[in-house]
């Protein structure tokens, strides 16, 4: 029997826009929802860590799965 797996975070582009206002359209059509991508985005741009860019990441995601505008991430 597979073990089950609950379904992925799903954020939009507005949601991305809404944290990370500097993003340009560019950079937030080369992420595509894809929550890796987010990641290397966000450690590229703010010249962070990768692991300082995914628990960034996962804040938001978090955010987004709970319903909460977290706005305490903050660059």
């Amino acid at each position: 029997m597979a073990a089950s797996m609950a379904s992925p975070v799903q954020f939009t582009r507005q949601d991305v826009h809404e944290q990370w206002d500097d993003f340009a359209p560019e950079e937030i059509d080369w992420v595509d929802g894809d929550p890796v991508r987010l990641i290397q985005a966000v450690a590229t741009k703010y010249g962070v860590s990768r692991d300082e860019a995914a628990w960034q990441v996962t804040e938001f995601l978090n955010s987004r799965h709970s319903g909460a505008k977290d706005d305490t991430i903050v660059w």
